[in-house]
């Protein structure tokens, strides 16, 4: 393991792709980009919509791979908690339909990456990092309708209205 450590992660594609897009969403999230950018949608947005919104930017989230995730799931709850409504709630749609996404994230980057050198190793042609985009975007728009319907008539309603002394201290 010690003698061919750097070899191997040098002949290996995915680790530089990785390292840029992780560099990237860690000055992103230390700039407080990711935060803000969430925190001002999800202030703008109209109650009625709150929870198909969380599900969309649970989904959009996933371009700063987990650091918006991490980010998301308190301000999902704040924000359902904000309106009157269960913050479980909020939790649950940002977690529906992560990591599909509108544009091409890191993660996309380092799976078609690992793909192509595995299609090199047995002779076919590699693919683009594109081959599913069309997929990605109908996935997210259709899933973000499924995932906000499921969180307001059917999560939302089983776990009640909420009331802040059930919470217990904080």
């Amino acid at each position: 393991i010690f003698t061919s450590f750097v070899p191997t992660f040098q002949g290996f594609g995915a680790l530089a792709i990785t390292l840029i897009a992780l560099m990237g969403a860690g000055v992103a999230e230390q700039g407080g980009l990711m935060a803000s950018l969430i925190r001002k949608l999800v202030k703008v947005a109209p109650a009625a919509l709150i929870a198909f919104l969380i599900v969309f930017v649970g989904a959009l989230s996933s371009v700063a791979s987990d650091a918006g995730y991490l980010i998301l799931i308190p301000l999902a709850g704040v924000a359902f908690l904000a309106v009157g409504r269960h913050p479980i709630a909020g939790l649950a749609g940002v977690a529906a339909i992560f990591m599909a996404n509108l544009i091409v994230t890191p993660t996309d980057a380092m799976l078609f990456e690992i793909t192509n050198e595995s299609l090199g190793l047995i002779g076919q042609p590699s693919i683009s990092i594109t081959a599913d985009y069309f997929f990605q975007v109908v996935s997210t728009l259709v899933m973000t309708i499924v995932a906000g319907i499921v969180t307001v008539r059917v999560i939302e309603p089983r776990l009640g209205k909420y009331n802040p002394a059930d919470a217990g201290e904080a």
